[in-house]
């Protein structure tokens, strides 16, 4: 795995490592990063595996409401530049944006 793609992925875990800690669970975001990795888990919550849709935008949600927006999967992917080439080409990085703007409201 390239350094940056396993930076990425190291950043995600972390991420959802406080969340457990803080009481929410991240079962199915550990899942879905063991089974796909970090760069298709980010990229299928607003693209092609829509059975990812749904759950990425809940957690998000919850994520949201609790006032932690920055341990989103969008936030990881979106506000560290160093990672932006993982997604080149796609609408992704906008598309984190928007919901980062705007909230869990805002439709994949």
């Amino acid at each position: 795995m390239p350094d940056d793609l396993q930076a990425f992925e190291d950043e995600l875990t972390e991420s959802a490592e406080q969340d457990v800690r803080d009481g929410f669970s991240s079962t199915l975001f550990f899942r879905e990063v063991e089974r796909f990795g970090g760069q298709q888990t980010l990229g299928a919550v607003f693209g092609a595996c829509c059975h990812l849709i749904l759950k990425g935008a809940s957690g998000f949600g919850r994520l949201w409401e609790a006032g932690h927006p920055e341990r989103t999967l969008e936030h990881v992917g979106h506000n560290n530049p160093q990672f932006h080439h993982l997604f080149a080409g796609a609408d992704v990085l906008a598309k984190c944006q928007e919901r980062l703007s705007d909230g869990p409201e805002v439709a994949s």
